[in-house]
């Protein structure tokens, strides 16, 4: 009986996380507030089975114990902190600014009557904030309950299909939907690409090695046509890395052919299709004004100003749309919601002590996984790990230029394959593997 309760909550624990990873991208990768309102409750909502399943079950579940939750617990009380109403006495030793903020902007009848908190729009965070916890709880949900082998591949393939799905439709939209912004088009596919090769490094059987080669083509044309530099040249530098991770185990030494047997294939089929806007595109990066004439460079300047008065504890999580207009010197009439930059942002937002948890996790996460992958054996997880890492890899340096992780489908994704090959380095997949 038990069991058959918990296979129940663990079908509906998997369909749910399946619809989050097809329903997030078709609706404009859910940067609008009722599919990210549905995403949100979708986590919550396994997050709830997942508790029912836990309880129902006779023997105390294990966890996945890691040093790395102390600073996601510590990030996750850094923003709260952002939330909590201080006096000005406080308020004025942890954030100057945002005391003469208070000062300059709320007339002084009003002051005490009004809660102020080192967020200087706190219903903002506190939206932020549900995100931020939406994406921990999958994350955690993810690592405590990918159980097997089967499990992993279902998961893996509905992310690869969904790749190939979007990719067909933004080459037949001329990539204006469902991706509005290149960009975060080039951003879905980096994670994806780099995990479908790793899995198909794994699968021995000669007609799925087709289909999936011919899927990872599709989707390695369409990051190439989207015409986003910074995200193509991200993509290569990660291939760079998982070329030279095929060089670190001698049994994976042979299997870099793979990444040269899709790259050609994929610049006859840019061939076809017309490589000429390609190179055009490609040929700007050798102007002097690309960054002036797009702004980056100036919207990165106003952004270190910000960190600059609000160094310690940022403006909060959340705000930059609401700060940027006090520092603003780019000459655009549009409201500016994002940096361009998803650490410079970060560090805006939440201040040099949220930059540095968010490090000192990716320093843990990153260490777990490469001094275990080293040790493994499976093909399957050396596959999927290699894949995996590559594609965390690829996004975190196209974070640098742009703002993948602020579009909800691409973070919620992110936090998928984050979650996955944290989990496939530690699972046993045979009798006979020693971890």
């Amino acid at each position: 009986m038990f069991y058959g309760i918990t296979k129940i909550y663990n079908f509906t624990i998997e369909a749910l996380v399946f619809f989050i990873i097809i329903f997030s991208p078709l609706v404009y990768g859910s940067v609008q507030a009722l599919p990210l309102v549905i995403l949100e409750s979708t986590v919550f909502l396994i997050l709830f089975i997942w508790w029912l399943k836990i309880i129902s079950l006779k023997e105390p579940p294990s966890f996945i114990k890691s040093s790395f939750w102390l600073p996601i617990l510590l990030f996750i009380l850094l923003v709260f902190l952002q939330l909590v109403p201080l006096p000005k006495s406080i308020l004025i030793f942890l954030s100057p600014s945002r005391v003469y903020l208070i000062d300059k902007f709320v007339p002084a009848e009003f002051i005490s009557k009004i809660v102020f908190s080192l967020s200087i729009y706190r219903n903002q965070t506190i939206i932020k904030f549900l995100e931020l916890l939406s994406y921990v709880s999958l994350f955690f949900i993810l690592i405590n309950n990918l159980e097997s082998k089967k499990k992993f591949t279902r998961l893996i393939v509905v992310i690869i299909s969904m790749g190939l799905l979007v990719a067909i439709i933004e080459i037949a939209r001329q990539f204006k939907f469902p991706f509005v912004n290149k960009n975060h088009f080039a951003g879905y596919m980096e994670l994806i690409i780099p995990l479908a090769i790793g899995y198909l490094l794994t699968d021995p059987i000669r007609p799925k090695k087709i289909i999936l080669g011919f899927m990872t083509i599709v989707m390695f044309t369409a990051l190439f046509l989207s015409l986003s530099r910074a995200g193509t040249l991200c993509f290569i530098g990660s291939l760079i890395f998982m070329g030279c991770a095929f060089r670190l185990r001698k049994t994976l030494r042979h299997k870099i052919k793979v990444i040269y047997i899709l790259v050609i294939i994929c610049f006859l089929f840019l061939m076809i299709m017309g490589i000429e806007p390609v190179l055009a595109r490609f040929a700007t990066l050798y102007k002097k004004e690309i960054f002036d004439t797009e702004g980056r460079w100036i919207l990165w300047k106003d952004t270190l100003r910000i960190i600059a008065d609000f160094p310690l504890f940022g403006t909060g999580l959340g705000t930059f749309r609401n700060i940027y207009p006090m520092y603003k010197t780019l000459m655009v009439q549009a409201t500016v919601s994002y940096s361009h930059s998803d650490f410079l942002q970060l560090v805006s937002e939440t201040g040099i002590i949220g930059l540095g948890l968010v490090v000192w996790f990716l320093v843990l996460f990153f260490k777990d996984i490469f001094l275990n992958w080293m040790n493994r054996h499976h093909p399957f997880v050396k596959g999927i790990v290699l894949g995996g890492i590559t594609s965390i890899i690829a996004i975190l340096l196209h974070s640098f230029f742009d703002f993948n992780l602020q579009i909800p489908s691409n973070a919620f994704l992110f936090t998928i394959i984050m979650a996955l090959t944290y989990k496939c380095i530690f699972i046993k997949f045979s009798e006979n593997e020693i971890i």
